[in-house]
Parts: structure tokens; C-alpha cells; sequence
């Protein structure tokens, strides 16, 4: 929102006078600890919140639910129940959004920013759940034991294998995170066969079908696993959102940009969801900028240096002023 601002800034000391109305959007929860939900602020505005979501999210300290909060804030809850955008994406001639990367490529190139061509679309198993058999870890020998941690652990083996044939000899976009990894602190011991391990599971790529293809593969790779081993697995429903690509146009203008502004700037992808795949899944024209951030994001030590935030707004003044003359 600063970027925002200061782009404003700079577009009325210019005196300059734009074709079209430029808004600037501070927009709540994209990734809300409180409420378990993502990016509530732009796809309740743009009317593609699920209608579920007001009920059944709730705040993790008192409870209460999300269409309370928002309805005291003063959003039109009766809107969202409808499933209506509380801003028509029609009337939206382009939406552009100015983030850090949370990724290490512009650190690593020595470049201070990014030009995003595409967000990764992402398969989620939030909990899962593989069942063995408990046992005394000096009696049991292997040809009897039913051990959970071994039985995961070549899942997640198995499917590390995958993502390196698939981006190694096949060249495509794939990462690949078991997030969490845990056995019952309730039963385990150092001379305990482990009986239950729970997990989690993530996947991101470019590619709808590769993540249909690792979808498909770590379901069978655990059947096969479970029938050798004798243990069962459990998932949660897979959840994930489709990969979305960003304007070609905006993005061409942003690299022109870069080059006449004479900024080291280079064409990468989004690992991360942000609320620009929200505005171009709803059909808004959209781009965005990403800035360097040394140690990604999530992380206490990360840091940007403002020098590349500068040179970020200088790129996305330069953009809002070229994009409205090219739409009007």
C-alpha cells in the first residue's frame, strides 16, 4: 500500500492529470492466522469468497465467526452471502500489485526486481494420517513390523524421487514440501515401533497437469506402500487453487519499463499465492512487481533494502502512467 501511496505521490507533484481513475487498496488477510482462510479481502471483493467460509471460519482466539467480524467492520454481508463481488471486476481496467519476493532467485542474481509472469497453482493435504502397529522396538523384527515412520518416510522418498524426474529429465515446474512430520507424543518412545505418523503435504507448480500427475502419484505410491508395509494411509481431501497467469501485456510493459528506466530487472514465476491471482482468475488484467528480500519471508531475519523498494516505485509510477494512456 506505501508503493501505492508514493506512487500517487509522485503522479501529482508531476501534475499530471490520469485518464482513469487510479485506487490504491490496502486488502486484509491474504494469509489470516486468525481466521484459517486465504485471501478474504480480495476474493470477498471481487464476489469469489466461498459463502461457506462466513461461517465456518472463525477467529482462533474468541471463536466468533468470520461474517461477524466482517459485518462490524462494515462490509455488506449480505453481498457475500449472495456470492456478489462488492466491486464488479468488470469496471476494473488492471490491477497491479508491488511484494517482496519470498523466493532467493533475485537475491542469488544480484537483481533488485522481478517482473512475475505467473503464479503457482498448489495441491494441499493439510492432515494426513498413516496407521501402523505398535510394537517393542527389540522384539519385533522387520518381517513383522508395521512401522508408520518407515512406511512415510518412503512415501516422501518415493515422491521426492518424482519431483526430480520431473524437473530434472522432464524440465518441468515443481516444488514439493511435507510441511509436517510428527508421531503421537502420547505413545512414542525410543523403544516404541511408532504405530501413527501425521503429516501434511504441499504442491506447487506452473503446470495444472503436473499437479493432476503428482496428485494421482502420491495417492497410489501410498497404496502401494500401505499393501507391502501393512499399514494404512489417510488424507484429508486434497485442496489447491490453479495456476494463474499474469497479463502478457502488463507484464511486457513492466519489462519495457525496467529497460527505459534503466533497472536490472529480470521475467520470473510466483511460488506464493497473492491477491493478484485472485484479481486474474476474476478476469482483471493483472501484474506484478517483486522487490529482493534477503532469507525469503515467514522468516525474522528477512530484509529489504530500501534502495530496491525505491527503484520497485519508480517502476510502478512508470507503469501506471504508460498502462493508462495504452487502456484509454
Amino acid at each position: 500500500m506505501l508503493a501505492g501511496l508514493a506512487t500517487v505521490a509522485a503522479i501529482h507533484k508531476s501534475g499530471r492529470t490520469l485518464q482513469r481513475d487510479l485506487v490504491v487498496l490496502a486488502i486484509r488477510a491474504e494469509e489470516s492466522a486468525w481466521f484459517g482462510a486465504q485471501h478474504i479481502g480480495s476474493r470477498a471483493l471481487l464476489g469469489t469468497l466461498p459463502t461457506s467460509v462466513l461461517q465456518t471460519a472463525r477467529r482462533v482466539d474468541t471463536g466468533r465467526r468470520l461474517a461477524e467480524h466482517m459485518h462490524e467492520a462494515g462490509v455488506d454481508i449480505d453481498r457475500l452471502k449472495l456470492g456478489l463481488p462488492l466491486k464488479d471486476p468488470s469496471s476494473i481496467g488492471g490491477y497491479i500489485e508491488l511484494h517482496i519476493e519470498q523466493g532467493p532467485i533475485l537475491v542469488d542474481q544480484g537483481l533488485s526486481i522481478g517482473v512475475v509472469q505467473a503464479i503457482r497453482g498448489n495441491r494441499r493435504c493439510r492432515h494426513a494420517v498413516c496407521r501402523g502397529t505398535y510394537g517393542h522396538s527389540g522384539t519385533v523384527p522387520r518381517i513383522a513390523r508395521h512401522d508408520a515412520v518407515f512406511a512415510v518416510a518412503e512415501l516422501v522418498s518415493s515422491m521426492d524421487e518424482s519431483w526430480r524426474m520431473i524437473e530434472e529429465e522432464e524440465k518441468g515446474d515443481l516444488v514439493l514440501t511435507f510441511g509436517q512430520f510428527f508421531t503421537d507424543p502420547g505413545s512414542h518412545s525410543v523403544t516404541t515401533v511408532p504405530g501413527q505418523v501425521t503429516f501434511s503435504f504441499d504442491a506447487r507448480s506452473h503446470s495444472a497437469i503436473t499437479l493432476q500427475r503428482v496428485e494421482r502419484e502420491l495417492i497410489e505410491t501410498a497404496d502401494r506402500i500401505a499393501a507391502r508395509r501393512g499399514v494404512t494411509f489417510e488424507f484429508a481431501p486434497l485442496t489447491g487453487d490453479e495456476p494463474v497467469a499474469m497479463d502478457t501485456q502488463f507484464h511486457e510493459t513492466l519489462l519495457r519499463g525496467a529497460e527505459h528506466l534503466g533497472l536490472s530487472a529480470i521475467s520470473l514465476m510466483s511460488g506464493a499465492g497473492h491477491d493478484a491471482g485472485d484479481f486474474a482468475s476474476a478476469g482483471v488484467p493483472s501484474a506484478m512487481i517483486f522487490v529482493r528480500n534477503d532469507k525469503g519471508s515467514h522468516n525474522p531475519e528477512e530484509a529489504m533494502e530500501m534502495s530496491d523498494l525505491a527503484e520497485a516505485v519508480r517502476l510502478l509510477t512508470w507503469f501506471v502512467n504508460h498502462i493508462d494512456e495504452e487502456l484509454s
